[in-house]
């Protein structure tokens, strides 16, 4: 299973990206070196694969993300709850087998040879990133469009949406 950020941009197939995630039941992009704890994993792509010990990290994650929303924050929870999560589970599970997810995997840089462009803050809005969205949604909007006429056309109303 692999969950890619909302502002995720995949840019090729992710055959090897799957084959990689298997090998471990979490697969997280770690920057453990950096000194603000919300930067020391990046969110950006995740990867779980199908065993009880993924299963289990991803029912606490969901359990702790859920809790720290109820708490109200005023920044995001995903990155720092991700890594304080992983600090505790490795220390008290520790068949959970993780692996680092390399950075050509999900990329900031925007490499083209990365598998997947993950933009934050002012990125989103550079020439790279823009050119790149611009090309999915004129790629996909018009398959959009029909598909909701189709689905109109189906229901028998006629209408486009």
């Amino acid at each position: 299973i692999l969950c890619v950020d909302i502002d995720g941009i995949v840019r090729r197939p992710l055959d090897e990206v799957f084959r990689m995630i298997e090998r471990a039941d979490v697969t997280l992009h770690f920057r453990l070196g950096e000194r603000r704890v919300w930067r020391r994993v990046m969110a950006g792509a995740v990867g779980v694969s199908h065993s009880k010990a993924a299963l289990g990290f991803c029912e606490k994650l969901a359990n702790a993300i859920w809790r720290a929303l109820h708490m109200r924050p005023t920044d995001h929870v995903d990155q720092p709850v991700i890594y304080y999560l992983y600090v505790i589970r490795r220390r008290l599970k520790r068949r959970i087998r993780w692996q680092h997810m390399p950075a050509g995997v999900v990329d900031v840089a925007f490499g083209d040879d990365s598998f997947i462009w993950s933009a934050k803050g002012a990125l989103k809005e550079g020439v790279v990133f823009s050119r790149a969205t611009s090309a999915l949604e004129a790629t996909y909007a018009l398959n959009l469009d029909q598909s909701h006429a189709i689905y109109a056309e189906a229901r028998g109303d006629g209408t486009n949406g």
